[in-house]
């Protein structure tokens, strides 16, 4: 929960601590009762610090290996003595049977035979043969081959070899689409290590033909990818990699070449569904007239491990395959005239029929430029140029629709002058449809009419979907547990049979037929404690806080009729606002919501006895049509300001639709002014219930200060209970075209429920001179260049605020980094982390107020890394139904990574679909954390996000 909008400043506000100690809160804090104290009493590798915990397996020994890895301006070295690797796990945990659940996850074991110790990697490089000058003018490629065309030379090799065994040997290379062929024995060598073969055709490629040449063998040892899930022997990190991604390749192949999509992600189409059958179908909804929205797969090879059997030294490790549903934005396949067509009648203003409005004379300037803006570059259409030519498969590199009709574009012809349309009609048959339709030029100087264009299956949209067509995909994509794990297990059985497990068998690979079983836990959830509603300041009785149990991953306060037995634990105040409606006709309705809205909150706490004590006109501003957000906010804050001698504590906008475009602007400048502002739904105001005001009462009182409720110290866990941490949460926003823009928050009290915040706008990485000179482009960065700093200032609010030194614990959840990003922030983070501890304990204002106590001061460090773009799902089947996982449920073994520290649990339910648990990965760590401290921690800070009553998938913090 963060304080009022605008930059936060220590303050001496009192805040909410545990047992009538309120320790004292930052800016805007509510009354907690009691008096301010230091912190009061209550939750709120190598080891650097502490002692060294015990881990299991051991990190197994081997060579060093170093790689650099780019961090802001500068150059960081990651070898093995820098922990290229999150923290191995410490042990499993052994369920009580009362506690433990079975789950099918959506995982599927991979073996390969023992007996395999190497594969070969061999270099693959396609290029065109030479062409004469009228074959490079019939519109084909020009430079490399795309990644389209290279699959298909190679796929027209493989039918060939299939045929004929002349280069191959009968033996069937994977290849990955760009430059490398796996095999599990070598190729024949033709003398020179090199296989060259000649004058292959491309079925789209008219007249051309390519070179593939095959060089460059490598063995591909399997002992280290063995070795690094085994937890035995030694490894190479490059090896494991490219041991993972021939066996990704291999398992891609037959997708690759039936579906389109990408290395991971593959869709099914119409014509792939009829060319193949055995239950393949395409899944689809139509966005709008150009875009549909395909169901596919998604799938990856990954190490895992299972949980110990009884008996069993170590536990169980190998390999699986990942299956899970994705979606992803086509082009509808179709005439270049029908997607023009629709693509005006979607975006053109007052365009009702869409074929008029491509007709030449009649065609929108802006329309067509947004068109070509979508189409040149960017997708693959194909040229049906009647009998007289096969058709043309191309991308369009011109400058896309013209004004001009064909009738009217001249050129010279072997046989003279002649305009496009009867050149088509002469030479290839073909009579104009619509001949009063433009001209695309497909390449410089090179035009077809448009009726000849189609636009190919496998074109993916690119732009960002309109709030309606995002509407429509999240119906589409969102699949219920039984939904999701049929579509899963239908991958597996019919697309699997069909092309992918022909190129198994050669390999030695097989792929379970079911999905594996793990075995997970049901954590309990916290208390939820609220404060006694009928408990006065004074009263000597001990009954000064009450608590809620939640069920289901929920709760609700107690309320009999417009009485609560719990009021929030700090009521803010409220004593002027404003009101931004759309028109006059609204005050009404907006009045008798507002007027419910406060009574419900003042009965759970809120203090708004100096509000006015009826609504009058001068607390509504009516926005005038069109108005800029930013100017409205400022005028109905100047008009609450005359009428109240103030500025307003807070901003209604009383919005006609959801995903207004104008919501972005007005909190923005909400914010900008520091004034907490609330967003109405018109279609909300006819519900004035208890569930709808408790819902808003407490998003308000956390916006103005308020603490809505905390957790019961005894229910939530031994590590948050003893060691009182300071829980820092950091994350960075990217926006396109804009500054990466990074925040870390930090707890400002012992409950952990009040957090502050510190924000830092971290410019571009600036390519070397090297890369900029080949075309290079600054990008944005991951890691937050400024953490030292702002780690600093908010440990200093932190000590300034409660006058007293930050716990000895430190606990950092860090979102919205990747596997691959683990490294650095282990490298770059924690050690900006340990400076900001180094300096604050230096720093001259903290000498001077805590003296010889800062030296003794010595905290310790844990970062636990949270993630939400993963693919493991599991679910309830207990071989009646399929259901989602329990909130509170957690696995660690089964499907987790065999190295890492790491687990996946969810502490909320799913609102609508499949329930996505968060991984967690303990990246650093100086408390000799167990697996049930991590497991809890997270259940815990679940809970603790203020503005609702539910519990959510992520850590408050972040």
């Amino acid at each position: 929960m963060y304080g009022r909008g605008g930059p936060s400043y220590p303050s001496r506000g009192r805040g909410a601590g545990w047992n009538g100690r309120g320790g004292r809160g930052g800016r805007g804090g509510g009354g907690g009762p009691g008096r301010g104290g230091a912190g009061g009493g209550g939750f709120g590798g190598q080891q650097q610090g502490g002692a060294p915990r015990q881990q299991s397996p051991p990190r197994p020994s081997q060579p060093l290996t170093t790689r650099p890895v780019t961090v802001a301006a500068k150059q960081v070295t990651l070898g093995q003595a820098a922990m290229p690797e999150p923290l191995t796990r410490p042990h499993y945990i052994v369920s009580e049977p009362a506690k433990s659940i079975l789950l099918t996850s959506n995982c599927f074991d991979l073996t390969i035979s023992e007996n395999d110790s190497e594969w070969y990697r061999y270099k693959v490089d396609i290029t065109a043969d030479d062409r004469t000058d009228a074959q490079a003018n019939d519109g084909a490629s020009r430079g490399a081959p795309s990644k389209s065309v290279l699959r298909l030379v190679w796929q027209e090799l493989e039918r060939r070899e299939a045929a004929k065994p002349t280069h191959f040997g009968g033996i069937r290379p994977a290849f990955d689409g760009r430059a490398a062929a796996y095999t599990k024995r070598p190729l024949p060598d033709p003398g020179d290590g090199v296989i060259c073969i000649s004058g292959i055709p491309a079925p789209d490629r008219p007249r051309m033909t390519f070179t593939v040449k095959i060089s460059d063998v490598n063995p591909l040892p399997f002992a280290s990818l063995r070795s690094y899930y085994s937890g035995t022997g030694s490894f190479r990190f490059d090896h494991v990699a490219e041991a993972l991604q021939a066996l990704n390749t291999l398992i891609s192949q037959g997708p690759s070449a039936e579906f389109f999509g990408t290395r991971t992600s593959f869709f099914p189409t119409d014509s792939a569904a009829q060319r193949l059958g055995g239950g393949i179908k395409k899944e689809s909804v139509r966005l709008n007239g150009y875009i549909e929205l395909l169901r596919g797969w998604f799938q990856s090879v990954r190490t895992c491990e299972s949980v110990k059997e009884p008996g069993q030294e170590v536990a169980k490790r190998g390999l699986q395959v990942t299956l899970h549903t994705t979606s992803t934005a086509f082009f509808k396949p179709g005439t270049m005239v029908d997607f023009a067509a629709s693509y005006c009648e979607t975006n053109g203003r007052n365009v009702r029929n869409g074929l008029k409005a491509l007709v030449v004379g009649r065609l929108d300037g802006q329309l067509v430029t947004r068109i070509n803006r979508l189409i040149c570059k960017k997708i693959e259409v194909t040229v049906r140029r009647g009998h007289g030519a096969p058709p043309l498969r191309l991308r369009i590199r011109g400058r896309g629709i013209l004004d001009k009709r064909p009738c009217d574009h001249l050129f010279i012809a072997d046989d003279g002058e002649t305009n496009v349309e009867t050149y088509m009609e002469k030479h290839f048959g073909v009579r104009l449809q619509y001949p009063d339709f433009p001209l695309v030029e497909v390449r410089p100087n090179i035009v077809y009419p448009l009726e000849m264009l189609w636009i190919d299956e496998g074109n993916k949209y690119l732009k960002r979907l309109s709030p309606l067509e995002q509407g429509r995909a999240s119906d589409f994509a969102t699949l219920l547990p039984p939904q999701k794990l049929a579509a899963i297990l239908s991958v597996r059985r019919d697309v699997y049979r069909t092309v992918v497990e022909p190129h198994l068998a050669s390999f030695g690979v097989q792929i379970a037929p079911v999905p594996k079983v793990i075995q997970a836990r049901i954590l309990p959830p916290p208390a939820i404690e609220y404060k006694d509603s009928t408990f006065r300041p004074g009263d000597k009785r001990e009954k000064q806080w009450t608590h809620v149990d939640p069920a289901n991953g929920e709760w609700r306060m107690n309320v009999r009729g417009t009485f609560a037995a719990e009021n929030f634990i700090a009521g803010a105040s409220l004593s002027s606002f404003v009101v931004v409606v759309p028109s006059e006709r609204d005050i009404q309705a907006v009045e008798t919501w507002l007027d419910a809205l406060f009574r419900g909150a003042a009965s759970f706490g809120m203090d708004l006895k100096d509000r006015p004590s009826r609504f009058t006109r001068d607390v509504f501003f009516v926005r005038r049509p069109g108005t800029d957000p930013a100017r409205t906010v400022t005028s109905a804050v100047g008009q609450a300001r005359n009428f109240f001698g103030r500025t307003p504590d807070i901003i209604f906008w009383l919005f006609t639709e959801a995903n207004s475009p104008d919501y972005s602007e007005f909190k923005r400048s909400a914010t900008c002014q520091g004034i907490a502002s609330q967003a109405i739904q018109q279609s909300k105001l006819r519900t004035t219930g208890v569930q709808m005001m408790m819902n808003c009462g407490m998003k308000i009182n956390g916006k103005l200060g308020g603490i809505n409720y905390r957790l019961d110290r005894d229910t939530v866990g031994g590590f948050l209970r003893e060691k009182t941490p300071m829980i820092f949460g950091a994350d960075l926003t990217h926006e396109p075209d804009q500054p990466s823009v990074a925040v870390v928050v930090a707890s400002m009290h012992a409950a952990n429920v009040r957090y502050e915040e510190t924000i830092s706008v971290q410019g571009l990485l600036e390519p070397t001179p090297a890369a900029a000179s080949a075309g290079a482009r600054p990008k944005k960065q991951e890691m937050i260049t400024n953490l030292e700093e702002m780690v600093l200032s908010l440990l200093r609010r932190r000590a300034l605020s409660l006058c007293a030194l930050p716990p000895v614990s430190m606990l950092m959840f860090r979102d919205g980094v990747s596997e691959g990003e683990f490294a650095t922030v282990i490298a770059v983070e924690v050690d900006a982390f340990h400076k900001a501890l180094r300096r604050f304990k230096t720093d001259d204002e903290m000498r001077k107020l805590f003296g010889p106590a800062l030296d003794a001061w010595n905290p310790e460090l844990t970062v636990i890394a949270t993630v939400k773009r993963h693919h493991i799902r599991a679910f309830v089947d207990d071989g009646r139904q399929v259901s989602n996982i329990p909130p509170g449920t957690f696995f660690d073994g089964g499907v987790t990574d065999p190295r890492s520290f790491d687990v996946y649990g969810a502490a909320h339910r799913a609102l609508i679909g499949t329930t996505r648990p968060t991984r967690y990965v303990v990246l650093h760590d100086e408390h000799g954390l167990s697996t049930d401290d991590v497991e809890q921690i997270a259940n815990s800070l679940c809970h603790s996000y203020q503005r609702t009553n539910k519990a959510v998938s992520l850590p408050a913090p972040v």
